[in-house]
């Protein structure tokens, strides 16, 4: 496992109010064969990307921080990705997500 980060999956994966409301808190895990969204606690599914299938990770939106990750196959994924699970969602902070950013393109080999 080579990153680790708290995300959440938005209501909607536009720049609507929808997709600033956080409808399943988890974690997102770069490992060596896949990016996993996990859930806390097993509450709804666990996706999983296949590293070879990432086509592009990008910053999304900035409040809150979100990204935007695209696979070959049109299975796109948008996260909230915070400092922490206290950190509220109206923050500005983008510097977690943006090392997730990052982290996954140069683990990809996107950078």
């Amino acid at each position: 496992m080579t990153g680790v980060w708290v995300a959440g999956l938005p209501y909607s994966q536009r720049r609507t109010l929808p997709g600033r409301l956080c409808r399943l808190g988890g974690t997102l895990r770069l490992e060596d064969e896949e990016l996993v969204f996990e859930p806390i606690g097993g509450i709804g599914r666990t996706r999983r990307l296949p590293l070879r299938q990432i086509v592009a990770v990008r910053a999304f939106a900035d409040s809150p921080p979100r990204l935007s990750i695209e696979t070959a196959d049109g299975r796109g994924l948008v996260l909230m990705i915070a400092a922490n699970r206290l950190t509220p969602v109206w923050t500005r902070d983008t510097s977690t997500r943006d090392r997730a950013v990052a982290a996954i393109s140069r683990h990809v080999g996107l950078t």
